[in-house]
């Protein structure tokens, strides 16, 4: 009910080409993350950016690649992508990624030129409650992409509200990538985010090249979770993290902000 009716769709074929209509907005500054995966879950990527004119952050597209049997998710293929973004005018400014085999990757896009730096939407809640926000408060714009709309399904909070994490059987490998690109796109952007157990709150705070009156200002109240008690789970059971996922709950440091650099 939420997505942007005005969006034209998904812009990437099956063969990771790009709809002739899909460009880049001019001036803007785009961010991408990647959840990445070889033979089991999926991989996922996802772009998006701040518009100054409508005073919304934009979902530019969220992608979802699954493994075959014998045909694993090359890394390779990622960075053919952002370098194919790259080429068609896209100002990317900053790519993120998780854990998992994420060095050869960023190393390759730093020698490239382009800022790559590790970052877990799992090591804190920000980057979900940040989207969630997003969402539900109509600042995102983002299209009907199946594979988002059933990974932000599968989402539920776990470990006393310090994780988000998916239902048995379900995934969120695309939730993750446009979590953590929505996140940054806001953060490139001056917004200040104060994760909290209870309350997620941002408060954008212009450039100085800006010339922004307190009516431009966007003023985002707190969002109260939800009356499900902390830990509390439908099914009474204590869901778990399988797969490629290496940020296992119980490594976690609840001081940790989860920047890797």
């Amino acid at each position: 009910m939420l997505v942007d009716k005005s969006r034209k769709g998904h812009p990437i074929r099956e063969d990771l080409s790009f709809e002739n209509w899909f460009r880049p907005r001019p001036m803007a500054s785009y961010t991408m993350h990647f959840d990445l995966s070889e033979v089991k879950d999926p991989t996922a990527c996802a772009l998006a950016h701040w518009c100054h004119q409508s005073q919304r952050v934009y979902l530019d597209f969220a992608l979802e690649i699954q493994p075959t049997p014998g045909n694993p998710v090359r890394l390779k293929s990622m960075e053919n992508l952002v370098l194919a973004l790259l080429d068609r005018g896209f100002d990317i400014r900053q790519v993120t990624m998780d854990l998992w085999g994420s060095a050869a990757l960023r190393q390759t896009l730093e020698s490239r030129g382009i800022v790559a730096m590790q970052y877990s939407v799992d090591r804190t809640t920000e980057a979900h409650e940040t989207l969630h926000h997003a969402i539900h408060t109509g600042l995102l714009s983002f299209y009907p992409y199946e594979p988002l709309l059933v990974c932000l399904d599968d989402l539920y909070w776990s470990k006393g509200g310090r994780k988000i994490d998916h239902r048995p059987g379900g995934k969120k490998d695309v939730a993750d990538a446009a979590a953590g690109a929505v996140l940054w796109a806001l953060k490139l952007e001056g917004f200040k985010e104060v994760p909290d157990i209870e309350v997620l709150s941002l408060e954008r705070t212009p450039s100085d090249d800006e010339d922004l009156t307190n009516d431009d200002l966007l003023e985002l109240r707190p969002i109260p979770k939800t009356s499900r008690k902390p830990g509390e789970n439908p099914e009474g059971d204590e869901y778990y993290v399988e797969g490629d996922d290496m940020d296992e709950v119980d490594t976690l440091d609840e001081d940790d902000d989860g920047l890797a650099y």
